[in-house]
């Protein structure tokens, strides 16, 4: 039997990834950036190292700074650079 995450339906899924992203902003201990003018923000994401071989470590990294500024990160051996852009597209459609 597997995690039981793989049988939740993609609606609740996405449901709870927002409210998990919502919450992490929320508590982030990371101040707001002090060059916004309370509307504007700003989203970047890297993969560390950018070139390495399909079974090396690495970390994709997604920040977004504004009103509110948080920084996620994806370690792992399966991980994509790939998967950076998603990432803060879902983070800079959380912060509107």
């Amino acid at each position: 039997m597997g995690p039981l995450e793989l049988v939740v339906p993609p609606e609740i899924a996405e449901r709870n990834a927002e409210n998990l992203i919502k919450a992490l902003a929320c508590f982030s201990i990371i101040s707001p950036s002090n060059f916004s003018n309370g509307h504007d923000w700003a989203s970047d994401g890297s993969m560390i190292p950018s070139s390495v071989g399909i079974l090396d470590k690495k970390s994709v990294v997604g920040a977004i700074v504004g009103p509110k500024s948080l920084a996620m990160r994806i370690p792992g051996r399966n991980v994509s650079i790939l998967h950076e852009r998603p990432l803060v597209l879902q983070m800079d459609s959380l912060s509107m």
